[in-house]
């Protein structure tokens, strides 16, 4: 059951957002102190909230409406000057707006329930309530203390997903002290095993000098030991640095190649880039047809920026029949993960 104490909210930015008309809304980051679940959630208008995106463990519908609030709370407390101090959060709304753009129906907190009635044991019942929830809380730390301590055994005896998954751990924060150095040691050791997976997520760190320094040339590399067990997102990557000549050296047509080995695969990022490669022409014949296949396919698969990029054929009629419904419902499913020029491009309409 979540807790105020566990939930850590601060204002990250502006948002903007459109329902009729453009306005601006304050962007709110709110994470699980474990780790184990983050997301933004805007405050819009007269308190409406629109959650631009959220991942991690499942969370209950209780859970998440009491994330919510929790949130309204804290913007209500800034908004108005007073210390933003959550505070305990009793349920408002029961609808929010996913990642997706869809609504769903969390909870019915609507009337009252002939089971709430006093019967004057109130303060019996919450005693045992809070001694369940504390009994509950404890096994679950020693269970996750338990989890730790089998993939820390499982990892010093070469595991190499186990390895991987500790990496993961050191990296995120998630159980231990976040500590990139220690991510870096731990995908090295699965790497080394030749584990598709953290071949790619070690490439990724060298690529973005996280626990090491910068380099190109060691990110293209472990990203090509990953491609050439067939991972798509290792081949995306490698496909990128040929593409602009990072590590090693340009070569287009081996960037094409790759792209579209991870494409087949349904890799959305890739798929967006062999789009790329259709539109513009060069290595490949220009096929605005060609581009348009890819784009869907990658915006049906999440991709923000083929999203905003079919929501732009549609709006101009390019490649596609003119449709500004369509057009609409692609910018906003890319405005909806921040996609910028999306957001936008909502708002103009």
């Amino acid at each position: 059951m979540l807790k105020i104490d566990s939930l850590s909210i601060e204002e990250e930015r502006v948002f903007t957002a459109a329902a009729g008309d453009l306005f601006s809304c304050p962007l709110y980051r709110v994470k699980s102190i474990r780790g184990d679940f983050s997301g933004r959630v805007a405050v819009c208008g007269d308190d409406d909230v629109l959650v631009v995106g959220f991942s991690g463990s499942g969370l209950t519908c209780d859970e998440v409406q009491f994330l919510l609030d929790a949130v309204l709370k804290f913007h209500r407390a800034k908004r108005n000057g007073d210390d933003p101090e959550v505070a305990e959060a009793e349920p408002e709304s029961s609808m929010f707006t996913a990642a997706g753009g869809d609504e769903f129906e969390l909870c019915d907190f609507g009337g009252e329930d002939e089971d709430d009635e006093d019967d004057g044991n109130d303060d019996e019942d919450d005693g045992e309530v809070d001694e369940d929830e504390e009994e509950e809380a404890e096994e679950a730390e020693e269970d996750e203390e338990d989890e730790l301590t089998r993939l820390v055994n499982a990892a010093e005896n070469g595991d190499a997903e186990a390895q991987l998954e500790l990496g993961r751990r050191c990296y995120e924060g998630n159980g231990v002290e976040k500590n990139d150095v220690e991510a870096v040691v731990w995908f090295s050791k699965a790497a080394k095993r030749g584990y598709v997976k953290a071949q790619y997520a070690l490439g990724l760190c060298y690529y973005f000098g996280i626990g090491v320094q910068e380099n190109m040339i060691r990110a293209a590399s472990w990203f090509d030991l990953s491609a050439n067990q067939g991972f798509p997102k290792a081949q995306n990557r490698l496909g990128e640095l040929y593409q602009k000549g990072w590590g090693v050296e340009k070569d287009e047509v081996r960037a094409v190649e790759l792209f579209r080995l991870a494409a087949e695969q349904g890799e959305a990022k890739a798929e967006f880039n062999l789009a790329e490669c259709y539109w513009h022409g060069g290595v490949l014949k220009s096929s605005t047809r060609e581009a348009i296949k890819w784009y869907t396919r990658s915006a049906e698969h999440g991709d923000a920026d083929a999203q905003y990029k079919l929501g732009q054929c549609y709006f101009d009629g390019t490649g596609v029949k003119q449709n500004t419904s369509e057009a609409t419902k692609w910018f906003r499913k890319a405005a909806e993960q921040g996609h910028k020029e999306a957001i936008t491009a909502v708002g103009r309409q």
